[in-house]
Protein backbone atom coordinates (compact mmCIF):
# COMPACT_ATOMS: atom_id res chain seq x y z
CA UNK A 1 0.00 0.00 0.00
CA UNK A 2 1.39 3.35 -0.99
CA UNK A 3 -0.21 6.72 -1.04
CA UNK A 4 0.65 8.35 -4.26
CA UNK A 5 -0.09 12.62 -5.53
CA UNK A 6 -1.95 12.50 -8.57
CA UNK A 7 -0.24 14.44 -11.28
CA UNK A 8 -0.96 16.89 -13.70
CA UNK A 9 -1.63 14.15 -16.52
CA UNK A 10 -4.02 12.77 -14.33
CA UNK A 11 -1.74 9.65 -12.89
CA UNK A 12 0.07 8.09 -10.19
CA UNK A 13 3.03 6.49 -9.84
CA UNK A 14 3.40 2.89 -8.26
CA UNK A 15 6.73 1.63 -8.63
CA UNK A 16 7.62 2.14 -11.75
CA UNK A 17 4.42 2.77 -13.39
CA UNK A 18 2.09 5.22 -13.92
CA UNK A 19 -2.00 4.82 -13.76
CA UNK A 20 -4.83 6.67 -14.56
CA UNK A 21 -6.84 8.06 -11.93
CA UNK A 22 -10.13 10.11 -11.89
CA UNK A 23 -9.21 12.19 -9.61
CA UNK A 24 -7.71 15.52 -9.78
CA UNK A 25 -4.41 16.63 -9.88
CA UNK A 26 -2.49 17.57 -6.68
CA UNK A 27 -4.72 14.73 -4.65
CA UNK A 28 -3.26 12.12 -2.55
CA UNK A 29 -5.16 8.67 -2.54
CA UNK A 30 -4.40 5.36 -1.51
CA UNK A 31 -2.82 3.06 -4.02
CA UNK A 32 -3.55 -1.04 -3.39
CA UNK A 33 -0.82 -3.14 -5.29
CA UNK A 34 -2.00 -6.97 -5.55
CA UNK A 35 0.03 -9.51 -7.87
CA UNK A 36 -2.47 -9.02 -10.47
CA UNK A 37 -4.60 -5.72 -9.93
CA UNK A 38 -4.09 -1.79 -8.87
CA UNK A 39 -6.86 -0.43 -6.92
CA UNK A 40 -7.00 3.50 -6.79
CA UNK A 41 -8.50 4.40 -3.52
CA UNK A 42 -9.96 7.83 -2.39
CA UNK A 43 -12.34 9.25 0.16
CA UNK A 44 -13.37 5.71 1.21
CA UNK A 45 -14.35 4.62 -2.30
CA UNK A 46 -12.36 3.19 -4.93
CA UNK A 47 -12.19 5.23 -7.96
CA UNK A 48 -10.18 3.09 -10.32
CA UNK A 49 -8.17 -0.47 -10.85
CA UNK A 50 -6.32 -1.38 -13.19
CA UNK A 51 -4.69 -4.77 -14.60
CA UNK A 52 -1.20 -4.86 -13.04
CA UNK A 53 1.89 -4.14 -14.66
CA UNK A 54 5.14 -5.51 -14.39
CA UNK A 55 6.79 -3.73 -17.04
CA UNK A 56 8.81 -0.88 -16.31
CA UNK A 57 8.20 2.99 -16.68
CA UNK A 58 4.75 1.89 -18.16
CA UNK A 59 1.50 4.24 -18.92
CA UNK A 60 -1.57 2.32 -18.19
CA UNK A 61 -4.30 4.87 -18.58
CA UNK A 62 -8.02 4.03 -19.33
CA UNK A 63 -9.88 6.33 -21.39
CA UNK A 64 -12.61 6.80 -19.08
CA UNK A 65 -10.68 8.35 -16.65
CA UNK A 66 -10.26 11.34 -19.21
CA UNK A 67 -13.51 11.73 -20.86
CA UNK A 68 -14.99 14.90 -18.01
CA UNK A 69 -11.48 16.94 -19.41
CA UNK A 70 -11.87 15.53 -23.40
CA UNK A 71 -15.49 16.85 -22.88
CA UNK A 72 -13.82 20.62 -22.86
CA UNK A 73 -11.22 19.95 -25.11
CA UNK A 74 -12.76 17.10 -27.56
CA UNK A 75 -9.98 17.72 -30.20
CA UNK A 76 -7.27 16.28 -28.27
CA UNK A 77 -9.06 13.02 -28.29
CA UNK A 78 -7.96 11.26 -31.58
CA UNK A 79 -4.38 11.40 -30.80
CA UNK A 80 -4.82 10.73 -26.93
CA UNK A 81 -2.62 8.06 -25.21
CA UNK A 82 -5.67 6.44 -23.83
CA UNK A 83 -7.36 5.96 -26.98
CA UNK A 84 -4.32 4.40 -28.63
CA UNK A 85 -4.46 2.08 -25.73
CA UNK A 86 -8.00 0.98 -25.77
CA UNK A 87 -7.90 0.40 -29.31
CA UNK A 88 -4.69 -2.04 -29.25
CA UNK A 89 -6.73 -3.93 -26.27
CA UNK A 90 -9.98 -3.91 -28.85
CA UNK A 91 -12.08 -1.43 -26.29
CA UNK A 92 -12.43 0.83 -29.08
CA UNK A 93 -13.95 -1.36 -31.67
CA UNK A 94 -14.94 -0.05 -35.75
CA UNK A 95 -18.19 0.86 -34.48
CA UNK A 96 -17.35 3.76 -32.23
CA UNK A 97 -14.96 5.15 -34.95
CA UNK A 98 -18.08 4.81 -38.04
CA UNK A 99 -20.51 6.32 -35.30
CA UNK A 100 -17.61 9.49 -34.88
CA UNK A 101 -17.26 9.45 -38.24
CA UNK A 102 -21.51 10.02 -38.76
CA UNK A 103 -21.46 12.53 -35.89
CA UNK A 104 -18.32 14.60 -37.61
CA UNK A 105 -20.29 14.51 -40.85
CA UNK A 106 -23.51 15.77 -39.57
CA UNK A 107 -22.22 18.11 -36.67
CA UNK A 108 -18.34 19.49 -37.98
CA UNK A 109 -15.69 17.89 -36.00
CA UNK A 110 -15.57 20.18 -32.96
CA UNK A 111 -19.18 19.24 -32.11
CA UNK A 112 -19.24 15.50 -33.49
CA UNK A 113 -16.31 14.47 -31.68
CA UNK A 114 -17.93 15.71 -28.52
CA UNK A 115 -20.61 14.08 -28.97
CA UNK A 116 -18.86 11.15 -29.46
CA UNK A 117 -17.66 11.44 -25.95
CA UNK A 118 -20.48 11.16 -24.36
CA UNK A 119 -21.31 7.74 -25.97
CA UNK A 120 -18.42 5.96 -23.88
CA UNK A 121 -19.61 7.99 -20.68
CA UNK A 122 -22.86 6.15 -21.00
CA UNK A 123 -20.21 3.18 -20.75
CA UNK A 124 -19.28 4.28 -16.93
CA UNK A 125 -23.04 4.26 -15.94
CA UNK A 126 -24.15 0.95 -17.80
CA UNK A 127 -21.16 -1.14 -18.42
CA UNK A 128 -18.88 -0.94 -21.73
CA UNK A 129 -20.23 -4.63 -22.01
CA UNK A 130 -23.68 -2.86 -22.89
CA UNK A 131 -22.21 -0.15 -24.66
CA UNK A 132 -20.49 -2.30 -27.17
CA UNK A 133 -23.45 -4.49 -27.72
CA UNK A 134 -25.59 -1.62 -28.43
CA UNK A 135 -23.14 -0.35 -31.55
CA UNK A 136 -22.05 -3.88 -33.05
CA UNK A 137 -25.93 -5.22 -33.34
CA UNK A 138 -26.78 -6.46 -36.64
CA UNK A 139 -29.34 -3.85 -39.15
CA UNK A 140 -33.43 -4.94 -38.48
CA UNK A 141 -34.77 -6.70 -40.85
CA UNK A 142 -38.34 -6.94 -42.26
CA UNK A 143 -37.89 -10.58 -43.87
CA UNK A 144 -40.32 -12.00 -41.26
CA UNK A 145 -42.82 -9.19 -41.13
CA UNK A 146 -42.89 -9.52 -45.32
CA UNK A 147 -43.55 -13.51 -44.86
CA UNK A 148 -46.83 -12.91 -42.65
CA UNK A 149 -48.23 -10.26 -45.04
CA UNK A 150 -47.44 -12.68 -47.79
CA UNK A 151 -44.95 -10.08 -49.73
CA UNK A 152 -41.64 -11.76 -51.12
CA UNK A 153 -39.00 -10.57 -49.20
CA UNK A 154 -36.47 -7.90 -50.13
CA UNK A 155 -33.87 -10.36 -51.29
CA UNK A 156 -36.70 -12.07 -53.62
CA UNK A 157 -37.99 -9.03 -54.94
CA UNK A 158 -34.39 -8.12 -56.34
CA UNK A 159 -34.11 -11.43 -57.64
CA UNK A 160 -36.99 -11.31 -59.32
CA UNK A 161 -36.27 -7.82 -60.97
CA UNK A 162 -32.50 -8.91 -61.99
CA UNK A 163 -34.46 -11.66 -64.20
Amino acid sequence: MSFPTVNNLGQVKVRTNAYSVPVGAGVSVQAKLTPTTLEIWHEGRCVATHERSYGRYQEILNLEHYLDVLEHKPGALIGSKPLAQWRKLGRWPASYDQLWQGLIERHGRQKGTKELIESPQLGRVYGQGKLRAAFERPEPSVTDYDQLLGRPSRAEAVGRQAR
